[in-house]
């Protein structure tokens, strides 16, 4: 057992404990690990204050949906979630599965809907004011049972907008399926361009974003490094590959959304992705990094290097 009950061996109280301590070990807790760090600090990169840029990033989404009238923003991409709670879960999973949304209201919380039991994943941002079981309308989950599972959820989104709306019945809603549209508009709310709300409230970033950026730069380049180090005749292009993503997950990054590498014959025309043919004495090797690196920022970075 990870914890020891009370005396009363109440329920409540030993899922506040492991709540407790899955917090206090979550990743963005624990940070990026010593590796990262001195290669950050050997780069003369301070640390992001992140709960300023917490904080920022909420004002810049609210600022957005103030100036465009909604009562409030509804994601479910899980970079917009990021950015909104610096909170993750199963991040290319709820990428093409809508298992994890939040809500955040103009004049009132940020509702986070996640997994059961997962508050522990965003107790550490201090920008999220309550976490609720997520209620998931996808076939795979719901089947014969989605439009009842739609109305369980349109109920959830209705009632939050009515509450902190302030009498405004339009949100914000960057990926939604037709039968979410359509129950949410029986319920009197209708929907606006959350994607282009998110991507001007993403638009200006704040020097903490910066410094986060410049970390995840240098993460990328030092993965980069080890790649090149990797370079020889023999060794095939996955191989290779393989070799980025581990420089990137070994400093705390989370993906790398591409197969963008290719070498000799494959380099011409672009857009190849990588295989298993084996690298020659003399083959050019042409790659685009496309990763998600440490804070969850982007870093793409090409090169072309020669066996």
């Amino acid at each position: 057992m990870p914890f020891e009950p009370d005396e009363a061996g109440s329920t409540d109280v030993l899922r506040l404990k492991s709540r407790q301590k899955a917090a206090e070990l979550n990743q963005h807790v624990l940070g990026y690990g010593a590796l990262a760090e001195a290669e950050w600090h050997a780069a003369g990169i301070a640390a992001p204050n992140l709960p300023a840029m917490r904080q920022y990033r909420l004002d810049r989404i609210r600022a957005e949906l103030k100036r465009r009238d909604y009562a409030g923003a509804l994601l479910y991409d899980p970079i917009n979630i990021r950015y909104a709670t610096d909170s993750t879960n199963m991040q290319l999973w709820v990428a093409h599965n809508p298992t994890r949304h939040c809500f955040v209201a103009t004049e009132g919380p940020v509702v986070l809907f996640d997994y059961f039991s997962c508050e522990h994943l965003s107790d550490h941002s201090g920008v999220v004011d309550e976490v609720r079981p997520a209620v998931s309308w996808m076939y795979l989950y719901s089947g014969e049972l989605t439009e009842q599972k739609v109305r369980r959820w349109a109920a959830g989104i209705a009632d939050l907008v009515k509450e902190h709306g302030g009498g405004i019945s339009r949100i914000a809603v960057d990926h939604i399926n037709t039968e979410g549209v359509e129950e949410l508009a029986r319920l009197g709310i209708s929907i606006g361009n959350g994607e282009a709300l998110m991507e001007n409230a993403r638009l200006i970033k704040s020097p903490d974003e910066i410094l986060a950026m410049r970390r995840s730069i240098v993460a990328c380049q030092a993965a980069m490094g080890e790649m090149e180090a990797a370079l020889r005749p023999g060794i095939s292009e996955n191989e290779l590959w393989a070799e980025l993503h581990r420089g990137n997950i070994a400093r705390g990054g989370e993906w790398v959304e591409t197969r963008l590498l290719t070498s000799g014959p494959r380099t011409n025309p672009w857009f190849q992705e990588c295989s298993s043919r084996t690298i020659e004495a003399g083959d050019l090797v042409a790659f685009d990094t496309d990763l998600i690196g440490p804070y969850g920022f982007c870093a793409d970075l090409s090169r072309t290097w020669l066996c």
